[in-house]
């Protein structure tokens, strides 16, 4: 980054070079987002975000703001959601989502339409609000059966059945409902395909866990060892949370008679990776 002497009109923070607009991605929000309420903002790891997109990591809020595309805009309203169920307050992932398909209605985007709902759905599934939750995903799975449509964005690839199936399986894990969770994501692990390897091991990993909470450690246990195989060479931060999750529940859950191994292997996954 090097400096350009232009500052934001609104704070006057400084801009990089890789922002060609007059505003900073933080006062971008209230323009690309009106709808999100301010306690988002005020979350320390959203602000850390927004500081980092402006600095040309992603971009995806300034870039939103200088193109005027909704879709645009519905995606980083996406990343709102996910940080709000999984992280911050999951009130705040239903109005983002909803908030974004408010600004799509114009668009023919079955896909991005149905990846907000699976953003609404996990929002609700965290509060408990099951009704909601399956309500969203059950119409987030009828939009992904249309396939893709004339104005969905081709950066949204990962929209398939398998992702639908796999938010549902989160979905149930979050409303407590173990057993309905590893059948959803056996069913997610069926149809994926061998391309979408992050993405299995993702949820594959929380399959783990549910198959821990239902009660059968050594299936949770067999599924964990293939999400350390699966891992090998995928370098993702997310990927690692999911991980360290995943061994965290085992310690919980786990029978120390197929535990131990799992975990011993896992630290030493989880030490590698941290040095490449």
């Amino acid at each position: 980054m090097r400096p350009t002497g232009r500052v934001c009109e609104r704070c006057a923070t400084g801009l990089s070079q890789y922002n060609p607009d007059a505003l900073c991605a933080l006062c971008a929000k209230a323009v690309t987002a009106p709808g999100v309420p301010d306690r988002a903002w005020r979350d320390e790891a959203v602000y850390r975000a927004l500081a980092a997109w402006d600095f040309g990591e992603l971009g995806a809020l300034r870039a939103a703001h200088a193109s005027g595309d909704s879709r645009l805009r519905a995606g980083a309203l996406g990343f709102l959601a996910i940080h709000g169920y999984s992280a911050g307050d999951p009130r705040d992932a239903i109005t983002a989502a909803r908030t974004a398909r408010q600004a799509i209605t114009d668009h023919d985007a079955p896909a991005l339409n149905a990846m907000l709902l699976t953003r609404q759905a996990r929002g609700h599934a965290r509060l408990r609000e099951e009704r909601q939750a399956l309500a969203a995903l059950a119409e987030a799975e009828e939009l992904c059966a249309r396939g893709r449509g004339e104005d969905d964005p081709h950066w949204l690839y990962w929209i398939s059945p398998g992702e639908i199936l796999g938010q549902t399986g989160s979905c149930h894990l979050d409303l407590g409902q173990p057993a309905r969770a590893a059948q959803s994501f056996a069913a997610a692990r069926g149809v994926l395909s061998r391309e979408e390897t992050r993405t299995t091991a993702q949820f594959l990993s929380r399959a783990a866990t549910a198959q821990m909470r239902a009660g059968d450690a050594d299936a949770g246990c067999a599924t964990a060892h293939d999400v350390l195989t699966l891992a090998e060479g995928i370098r993702s931060a997310r990927l690692d949370d999911h991980l360290h999750t995943m061994l965290h529940e085992t310690r919980s859950y786990g029978a120390p008679s197929t535990a131990r191994d799992l975990l011993d292997r896992g630290e030493s996954v989880m030490r590698q990776r941290a040095a490449a």
